[in-house]
């Protein structure tokens, strides 16, 4: 027993003078990239929300080309979303690649913004928008119409549905614009 209890420490002791806790701070920030407003389309949903005290969550959908996804994927720890015209900076914002379209020797990819916040701190968060900015390192990149969000009393939460057939009619509009 002496013997299976020394060497159940010896793993763990080894196991965390072997981890490698070095990399707690993102990459720096992208400055030199040029985005291109251009190659990004959003799915337009109409969302009727209701403003929870724990739990709210804004979901919104775009496709840009395969370049400008592995660029916004890698600074997503820079990115922010504000409200159009009002400002507002939405909190606690995740970014996740969806589904890879290829069309016509180009390559695209859906992409996912997930938003979630407490009723304190999407207090003061408009009560209709129909457009967001996402900004990089207080940089605007790109905005993009996402249908009408009203948040009302008599409101529903977004349920976090797409599928892929929501996105190639949007795919198809950037091909076109990129051709």
């Amino acid at each position: 027993m002496k013997r299976f209890l020394w060497s159940v420490i010896c793993v763990v002791v080894l196991a965390g003078c072997s981890a490698d806790y070095s990399a707690r701070e993102p990459f720096p920030v992208e400055q030199d990239y040029e985005f291109d407003p251009a190659l990004v389309e959003a799915l337009q949903i109409d969302q009727i929300q209701k403003l929870y005290s724990s739990r709210n969550k804004l979901v919104f959908y775009f496709v840009t080309t395969y370049e400008q996804a592995a660029f916004l994927k890698r600074n997503a720890a820079y990115l922010a979303l504000r409200t159009v015209p009002d400002g507002y900076e939405l909190s606690n914002m995740k970014l996740t690649l969806l589904d890879r379209f290829e069309m016509g020797g180009g390559v695209y990819y859906g992409m996912k913004i997930q938003l979630n916040g407490t009723g304190l701190e999407w207090l003061d968060v408009p009560e209709l928008f129909t457009s967001v900015e996402l900004f990089i390192a207080q940089q605007p990149l790109f905005q993009m119409e996402v249908g009408t969000v009203a948040f009302r009393e008599d409101g529903v939460a977004h349920v976090d549905q797409f599928s892929m057939e929501q996105l190639k009619p949007i795919v198809q509009m950037l091909h076109e614009r990129q051709k």
